[in-house]
């Protein structure tokens, strides 16, 4: 009984076991980033950069090689069927990181390529989205001092929490059930080449709103820290702080949460926004009393204010697009099943309110500053 259940065993492991040579894995140039512009005519134009494995069986150590390829077609996948002409080796999708799609093919509509990324079975559902709004072959030509591939560096990009108060990050299975939910908006990161360092370098700068498949504008990184705190909670971020005699003072983001209600009442949509925000005193500029009371409220009340005002200001920018950006069409129909508005979308008969609380738990040892 012991003999065959170690038969067995054996059997099994040899079954499950990977593959026993590199020799599959040398035949495949794996796409690391995929990059979707188009032409005068409207021609999808690709733009890949690709991984070029290669092992050696008397070297233990493996190394690759990066590639980048160009192709046209007047579908997605015509570019990659005629890329694949010109190539010795199958192209390779199972392992690409980002994809980044250019303005102008963002403007024309995600819809004509969302739905075949969706579909093939080589590319994944956790790719990171991107749109760029410059020359594609800049982009997949720069030279990064801090990695060697670009779709790596974007997709490490959101593990940065120091940022993640002025950017949003965007996955295609995020994207795939926003397009299709309320009133089908979603936002995606823009990407810059910044000219503020020694060298190259990759940032994300705007915002973009999607809706219907479609880029109808942009948001600032300003504006994209206020859609990130009255849309979901923040870790981390900073508030800049003008008070008086020009002095900036600076309060550190330590924690957020926020709260939505929405409400109707046959003619008007009340959404309601209660924001709390915790934060630490992290600097200033000129003399103060931090352990002051007074000085203490004022501060907190005059940037509730600030922020309250900047949240409204971002509302009214977009519903006079007619573009509601915190897409609440979905949770008024959960809420409102059996009524139905005059109007085609919520967001022209809706009023905003917004409640910010802010505490300042504390500071450094140094908790006043004085010259």
């Amino acid at each position: 009984m012991k003999k065959k259940l170690l038969v067995l065993i054996i059997v099994l492991c040899l079954l499950t076991s990977g593959c026993f040579s590199y020799r599959d894995i040398n035949k495949l140039l794996i796409v690391v980033t995929t990059v979707i512009d188009i032409d005068e005519e409207d021609n999808v134009v690709l733009y890949l950069e690709v991984f070029k494995p290669y092992r050696s069986e008397q070297i233990a150590g493996g190394k690759g090689q990066r590639l980048v390829y160009k192709s046209k077609g007047e579908t997605l996948l015509e570019a990659i069927r005629d890329l694949n002409l010109g190539t010795s080796m199958k192209l390779n999708f199972t392992q690409n990181k980002t994809l980044i799609f250019t303005k102008k093919a963002a403007e024309k509509g995600l819809d004509f390529y969302i739905d075949f990324l969706n579909r093939d079975q080589e590319f994944v559902l956790r790719q990171f989205m991107y749109i760029y709004g410059e020359d594609p072959e800049k982009l997949i030509e720069i030279k990064l001092p801090e990695e060697e591939y670009i779709g790596i560096y974007l997709y490490e990009i959101p593990i940065n929490q120091a940022a993640a108060a002025k950017r949003y990050v965007t996955r295609i299975d995020d994207y795939l059930n926003n397009r299709l939910r309320g009133n089908r908006v979603d936002v995606i990161p823009m990407l810059i080449i910044s000219q503020e360092h020694l060298d190259s370098k990759i940032r994300l700068n705007s915002t973009a709103v999607i809706k219907d498949d479609k880029m109808v504008g942009e948001m600032s990184r300003d504006e994209t820290a206020i859609y990130n705190m009255m849309h979901h909670s923040l870790r981390t971020g900073t508030l800049l702080v003008h008070g008086k005699n020009n002095n900036i003072m600076t309060l550190e983001i330590v924690g957020s949460r926020v709260k939505t209600d929405l409400t109707y009442d046959g003619s008007i949509v009340k959404l309601k926004k209660d924001i709390n925000v915790r934060t630490t005193f992290a600097s200033t500029q000129k003399q103060i009393e931090l352990t002051n009371p007074e000085f203490r409220n004022e501060l907190i009340k005059q940037e509730q204010k600030e922020l309250e005002k900047k949240c409204l200001a971002l509302f009214e920018t977009w519903k006079e697009k007619g573009t509601d950006i915190f897409n609440n069409q979905e949770m008024f129909h959960r809420l409102y099943p059996h009524e139905k508005p005059d109007v085609e979308d919520i967001v022209e008969i809706m009023e905003l309110e917004v409640n910010v609380v802010i505490t300042i738990e504390g500071s450094s040892d140094v908790t006043d500053y004085v010259k």
